[in-house]
C-alpha cells in the first residue's frame, strides 16, 4: 500500500533532499507511537518503506546553489510499503505533523490520501522507476553501485530482492527476479553528501506474483527506505 501526499513549500529544496525526508518519516511514526517506531527502526523493518518525491516536470536544478527551484510551491511525496499497518501508523503522524520543519524551513501538508494497488496473477509487469534504482555489489566486487548489463548486476538484485522477500514473509524465496530493460539512461545523484550512480526508466519483472507485489509496494534495490527503487506500474 502507498500514500500520495501534497506538500506546500515557498522555498527551494537542496538537491540532497532525501535525509530531510526520511527524519520525516521517521518523525511521523514516532509521534503515533513511540513503541512501532522502536520496533521498526531498531530492527530491520524499516528496509520495507521506500519513498519518493515529484517536484513537477518544470522544476529547474540550479547548480551553484545546489538546489530544487519549483515552478510551483507544491510536490508530490508518495511513500509506500507491504506493511499496510505500518502505513496507517505513518499516515496518522503526517496528519498530525501538518507543518514540519525541514532544510531550514517548513513544508505543510496539503492533501493525502491511501491508495492500494493489487497485482494479481501475474508474472511480468511493465513498471517505470519513480526515482533511481541502486543495485550494490559484494564486497567482493569492490561494494560499488552496478547497472543492467554488467556481469554481477543479475545476481547481486536477485540477492536483495531474496533476502528482504525472506525477511519480511520469513518464508523461503525459491524463485528468481529477471529484469529486463527497455528505456534506461544512467543517474548519478548526490545522497548523504556523496554521490551515487545508479539508473531510470522503464523496465520489465519477471518473477511470481508474491514477489511483484513486494517489489511493488516495498521497491526494488538497495537504500529503498532512504529514496531510491520506487517503482511505477505500466502494466
Amino acid at each position: 500500500m502507498r500514500l500520495l501526499a501534497t506538500y506546500e513549500t515557498p522555498d527551494p529544496v537542496p538537491l540532497d533532499y532525501r535525509k530531510g525526508f526520511m527524519s520525516l518519516i521517521k518523525e511521523s511514526l514516532r509521534t503515533f507511537s513511540e513503541k512501532e517506531f522502536e520496533r521498526v527502526y531498531g530492527g530491520r523493518a524499516g528496509r520495507n518503506i521506500v519513498f519518493n518525491c515529484c517536484f513537477g516536470k518544470d522544476m529547474r536544478i540550479d547548480k551553484k546553489n545546489e538546489t530544487i527551484i519549483l515552478n510551483f510551491p507544491t510536490f508530490l511525496f508518495e511513500l509506500s510499503s507491504p506493511d499496510t499497518k505500518l502505513i496507517a501508523m505513518i499516515y496518522n503522524g503526517l496528519r498530525k505533523n501538518r507543518e514540519y520543519a525541514i532544510f531550514g524551513s517548513k513544508i505543510k501538508l496539503k492533501d493525502i490520501k491511501p491508495v492500494n494497488t493489487l497485482i494479481r496473477s501475474k508474472d511480468r509487469i511493465r513498471v517505470r522507476s519513480s526515482c533511481p534504482v541502486l543495485v550494490k555489489s559484494s564486497p567482493d566486487n569492490g561494494s560499488r553501485y552496478l547497472l543492467p548489463g554488467e556481469d554481477a548486476f543479475y545476481g547481486s538484485m536477485n540477492h536483495f530482492c531474496k533476502v528482504r522477500y525472506e525477511e519480511y514473509f520469513s518464508e523461503e524465496f525459491n524463485g528468481s527476479v529477471e529484469l529486463i530493460p527497455l528505456e534506461l539512461k544512467r543517474v548519478v545523484v548526490k545522497h548523504m553528501g556523496t554521490y551515487h550512480t545508479g539508473f531510470k526508466g522503464v523496465f520489465e519483472l519477471i518473477s511470481s506474483t508474491n514477489m511483484l507485489q513486494f517489489l511493488y509496494d516495498a521497491g526494488i534495490g538497495t537504500r529503498t527506505s532512504q529514496g531510491f527503487g520506487m517503482l511505477e506500474l505500466i502494466s
